[in-house]
């Protein structure tokens, strides 16, 4: 009805009288009276007729256009007023109200609703009431007990529960680490007596063994075994001493420079012969090329020069190969020395480890 108002408002023509002097009119049989100036407006959305007695009579009839609106707002008017009778209220306000309510009404269902369902917890009304009478049976002082509370009880029982069942799930973890830490270390254990028990048999036979070794062998046969030992260790240090006397005479530092010295003239010398032999193909070539056009005699000198160069050659060879020679002659004395002066002791530490 509203919104078929506003358009009738907003599609209507308006219709406008002004009054220049005073003057009486009638409007649909009641009269009005304007004042000089004054104007009277009429929307032309319903048909009305306007007279100024004893001048003009005018008729305003709507379009076609607000007529359809007329026509539908007559029709909405009159659904409305059967909505409105059927809901047995008298107006569009009551029955917003009373819409209002019963949506509260239908909030409040489903909030009591959903109670219901918690309450219930999946179980039927039955077995829901049934329990509640063994518990009103159960009940010292036979008083009913709010539902709510009694839900939050339950849920706190609920709670209770499910943590008491969480920690005795824990403290059975927490026993089965405990039986299989137990398993770990009686079996560490067990390996550790058998351990002990290998070790001392080994032990008692090490022991029967040294016992028949010092059985065997006298400690007179042990002292002199050692004095023998002592002497042939005054020996080998005596020889070790000699050696480096030697070793200290022949001047390694010299000995060494040298050997670098031959080496080094070796290369050189070495690097001055294929320079030669490069010489002397070059000047066999220009030989070919030009015959024996005096060159016979270069020939011949630079031959006799080669001749001597290798001559020199093989001479600062032999005395590096004699260096050398000399040095791995000195470190085989030194080493053999030194095997000779260390092997009594390793020959008589196995004996005794063979022994014990």
């Amino acid at each position: 009805m509203q919104r078929i108002d506003a358009q009738l408002q907003a599609d209507a023509t308006t219709v406008a009288f002004t009054a220049p002097t005073d003057l009486d009119i009638v409007v649909d049989g009641r009269a009005r009276t304007l004042s000089a100036g004054q104007s009277w407006t009429q929307p032309a959305s319903a048909a009305v007729v306007v007279e100024v007695p004893g001048v003009l009579s005018v008729r305003i009839d709507p379009g076609a256009s607000a007529a359809k609106l007329i026509a539908d707002r007559d029709a909405a008017q009159q659904r409305l007023d059967r909505e409105l009778e059927a809901a047995g209220v008298v107006d569009a306000a009551a029955a917003r109200a009373l819409d209002a309510q019963r949506r509260e009404l239908t909030e409040s269902r489903t909030t009591h609703a959903a109670k219901l369902e918690g309450l219930c917890s999946g179980e039927d009304g039955g077995s829901l009431r049934a329990r509640l009478a063994e518990l009103r049976a159960l009940a010292p002082d036979g008083r009913e007990s709010d539902p709510e509370t009694v839900a939050v009880e339950l849920t706190a029982a609920r709670d209770a529960l499910r943590d008491a069942r969480t920690h005795a799930e824990n403290l059975h973890t927490v026993a089965a680490d405990a039986a299989s830490a137990q398993v770990e270390k009686s079996t560490a254990a067990t390996v550790l007596r058998t351990r002990c028990a290998v070790a001392e048999t080994e032990a008692v036979a090490a022991h029967e063994q040294l016992a028949t070794v010092r059985a065997a062998v006298t400690d007179e046969a042990l002292a002199a075994r050692a004095a023998a030992d002592a002497e042939e260790q005054r020996k080998a240090d005596e020889a070790v001493a000699a050696f480096a006397e030697r070793y200290a005479a022949a001047n390694p530092e010299a000995v060494a420079t040298e050997l670098a010295a031959a080496a080094g003239a070796v290369d050189a010398i070495a690097a001055e012969r294929e320079t030669v032999k490069l010489e002397l193909h070059t000047i066999a070539a220009e030989l070919g090329v030009m015959g024996s056009e005096g060159r016979q005699g270069q020939l011949d000198d630079a031959q006799a020069e080669l001749k001597r160069a290798c001559a020199e050659q093989s001479r600062v060879q032999e005395r590096a190969q004699a260096a050398a020679l000399l040095r791995s002659t000195m470190i085989r004395h030194r080493d053999n020395t030194r095997e000779r002066y260390v092997q009594p002791y390793r020959t008589e530490l196995e004996r005794l480890g063979r022994q014990v």
